[in-house]
């Protein structure tokens, strides 16, 4: 995707199994693609290799609707790779970055800013209020994890 905005990270996915998962079955679960390595290395029983894969995590049960279990955090990176955010329980945190607000080519708005953004998805899934200096806090705890997971890697 373009945009570090959940328009442009926020994605539906659809799960078929026949027999399997229940049809019309519906998750708000937070889920990443990474998460497809580990989920599936359960469905087959098998091991990863040891060191690949390290952020993939196992939702094989959410995928197939048995459960509702949901990531406690996900990293998002869009194609422009300059910024980078941060979803938590329904909170969002996307860094600092230059660049224009909008790729004009292709008409979407990047998420650039060179302020810190913080969103509370879950009132305002279109992300059109920083809550940034209304909850100092809350971007505080977010950029501290952000961090502590890049320094991880």
């Amino acid at each position: 995707k373009y945009s570090v905005l959940e328009a442009g990270t926020r994605v539906p996915f659809i799960v078929y199994w026949a027999n399997k998962i229940k049809p019309h079955t519906v998750s708000g679960a937070l889920f990443s693609q990474i998460d497809l390595m580990a989920s599936f290395a359960d469905m087959l029983q098998v091991k990863l290799p040891p060191g690949e894969f390290t952020d993939s995590r196992n939702y094989f049960s959410t995928l197939t609707g048995k459960d509702n279990v949901s990531r406690d955090y996900n990293i998002e990176q869009p194609a422009n790779e300059a910024n980078l955010a941060i979803v938590k329980n329904g909170w969002k945190y996307i860094t600092p970055g230059n660049g224009p607000a909008l790729m004009k080519a292709v008409n979407i708005e990047t998420g650039y800013s060179k302020e810190e953004q913080l969103y509370n998805l879950k009132d305002d899934p279109k992300e059109l209020n920083n809550l940034a200096s209304k909850f100092p806090e809350k971007l505080k705890e977010l950029k501290a994890l952000l961090e502590k997971t890049k320094a991880a890697l």
